[in-house]
């Protein structure tokens, strides 16, 4: 097993279109309430008990979520950060190909 880490704002829950909402079962308002319930869940103490592969993956200019993607990477003992040069915090969007590459190589190793 591994994982790979993928992180929301509120800003993306804010755009993100009311009928994508349908597709989880649930209403967009619903989800975000969900998203607010958990904004004081503090797993930190449990990262040290993962211990298959990460892969922590970072836009070179998301510098919101910089210092969270360290921190969970120094946390986890298997990790492996990768930060996509050029993109900002949709790395997805704005890199697709260097992040299948990425991607690519991370399922590759294991």
């Amino acid at each position: 097993m591994a994982y790979i880490l993928v992180g929301f704002s509120e800003y993306d829950l804010s755009v993100y279109a009311k009928k994508s909402f349908s597709k989880l079962g649930f209403g967009k308002k619903e989800f975000i309430q969900l998203c607010d319930s958990m904004k004081g869940l503090d797993l930190s103490g449990e990262l040290d008990r993962i211990s298959c592969p990460v892969l922590v993956v970072l836009g070179e200019k998301d510098k919101a979520n910089r210092r969270a993607a360290g921190e969970l990477a120094e946390a986890l003992t298997k990790n492996q950060m990768e930060i996509i040069a050029g993109a900002g915090h949709e790395v997805n969007v704005e890199r697709p190909k260097e992040l299948a590459q990425v991607l690519e190589r991370f399922w590759n190793s294991l």
